[in-house]
């Protein structure tokens, strides 16, 4: 565990070194446009090529490294997932939740490397996904997973932008090093094909490259402490040390033509030194269209379609217990959104609003009766809204409060009758029949040090009630408080 977070904390610190050098060396009077789609060669066929072999490099890990049994394919084996069809597989959440996310993202970067656009690169993500769960492993292919690669991989567009900020081709010697290892853990396809064509080797003049102006993309993480705990233990919970990475690609208030994800924010919370999951929060919102306007002076507003990504992971907070706090996600939602922002005439005030309604394609939350081998939650589908405010004084602080609905449905569940067999891999359900309200409740104050630093205090109340067809509900409240030292860049 130390060793995973060493490594965190390292890429973090190649992350804010790498920036800092980028923006040194940018001229402040030009603008970056990395994304003009329309002037860049497409390679579809070479996309397709590196699409099939990071499944091959994944597969070729998973038998003759890992020597997983699920791996062992063969000409059978993928004769059979056609015949079966589609079922709901038992993976833990991570797995289901975020890696496979993930991995959509690998394809979805490889096409991007190549040329495509955005909506160019999702029958990527889809051809991938139907590789991998047809023909790579020898267990029948998963609809969750398909959906959650195929769609939740899109967000390999903020890793892609993200990558881009960082590498810089004019630099040379250490700080180009860690660009393009800072480059390569964040979008390793796309990493892989710069070096394939040779352009991570090479050092471009700046007269040819980069003739626009800066990257808008801000950058702040923080190192702090979590205590968690529910309504049963008030006192008695569990102290984790945390890591806090929080990203914001351009100021969604001048965008002009807007491509996806032209404007998008990445919060992510790693937790280290407890029995709780290293990645506890990552959610990620990019804006796929909208329109600006000005209503009034020094107010403005969007309206536009948002696509959004959430995934909250704990772990149970007591040895006597293994009840557990909470375990959501959404891989796969859209909606409609509205953003405000206004800003009085000295700048010294500026307060910031925003509604979204999503529809939830893929989402998953804890359960209190299914369990079957390493999954322990019911997936299934729903809507959610988020609605948030903040206001900011300048030299004082922040202060945030944000609040996350959603409501997920489960309706190809289990019999109350059918017993469950835990180590039964091919078990197919989405989990205990009903449907599942929670409600996140996030405020959070910022007081400002310098221009740099900042300490952050964040309270984060969770309350779900499960409605179940077959069982009795359950209500259940958990809470955290974490604090935190916050660098800005």
């Amino acid at each position: 565990m130390r060793k995973y977070y060493f490594k965190i904390f390292c890429l973090i610190a190649v992350l804010i070194y790498t920036s800092q050098i980028s923006a040194q060396t940018q001229p402040k009077s030009q603008v970056v446009t990395w994304f003009n789609d329309s002037t860049v060669e497409k390679h579809p066929w070479k996309a397709a090529a590196t699409v099939f072999g990071a499944n091959m490099a994944v597969w070729s890990f998973d038998r003759f490294v890992e020597k997983t049994p699920w791996s062992d394919i063969n000409l059978k084996s993928i004769r059979v997932n056609y015949h079966h069809g589609f079922a709901w597989d038992n993976d833990m959440f991570l797995t289901n939740q975020f890696m496979h996310p993930y991995h959509g993202s690998l394809y979805y970067n490889a096409a991007r490397a190549n040329g495509l656009n955005y909506w160019q690169s999702i029958p990527y993500t889809i051809g991938g996904s139907l590789m991998w769960e047809m023909c790579m492993e020898k267990e029948p292919p998963s609809i969750n997973d398909l959906f959650s690669t195929s769609i939740g991989g899109l967000f390999g567009e903020v890793t892609n932008r993200i990558s881009s900020a960082i590498v810089d081709e004019s630099a040379r010697g250490l700080p180009r090093v860690g660009m393009e290892v800072a480059g390569f853990f964040l979008a390793p396809t796309k990493s892989i094909t710069r070096m394939i064509n040779g352009d991570m080797f090479h050092s471009r003049p700046r007269k040819y490259y980069r003739a626009y102006k800066p990257f808008p993309l801000h950058f702040q993480g923080g190192v702090g402490a979590s205590f968690n705990a529910d309504q049963t233990h008030l006192f008695k919970g569990k102290f984790s040390n945390i890591i806090d990475v929080q990203v914001q690609y351009n100021d969604p208030f001048e965008i002009e033509d807007c491509k996806p994800f032209d404007y998008f924010q990445l919060n992510a919370t790693f937790k280290q030194f407890s029995n709780q999951p290293r990645l506890s929060r990552l959610s990620a919102m990019g804006l796929l269209w909208g329109k600006n306007f000005r209503p009034y002076k020094n107010h403005k507003m969007l309206y536009g379609i948002f696509q959004h990504f959430d995934y909250y992971n704990s772990d149970s907070l007591f040895k006597t217990s293994d009840k557990v706090p909470y375990k959501i996600s959404s891989s796969a939602a859209f909606g409609a959104g509205l953003l405000y922002n206004f800003q009085n005439d000295l700048k010294t005030i500026s307060m910031d609003m925003g509604i979204h309604f999503n529809a939830i394609l893929m989402g998953a939350n804890l359960t209190d009766h299914y369990v079957v081998n390493e999954r322990d939650y019911n997936m299934g589908s729903g809507f959610g809204n988020k609605v948030y405010s903040q206001i900011k004084f300048s030299n004082v602080g922040t202060f945030y409060l944000g609040l996350n609905f959603l409501q997920l449905y489960t309706w190809d569940g289990k019999s109350p009758n059918e017993k469950l067999r835990p180590n039964y891999d091919t078990y197919n359900s989405q989990g205990d029949n009903g449907f599942t309200n929670l409600l996140i409740i996030n405020p959070r104050m910022e007081f400002y040090i310098n221009k740099y630093l900042s300490f952050n205090l964040e309270e984060m109340s969770l309350i779900r009630h499960s409605n179940y067809d077959f069982y009795p509900n359950v209500s259940y409240h958990t809470f955290e408080i974490n604090s935190s030292l916050v660098y800005k860049h």
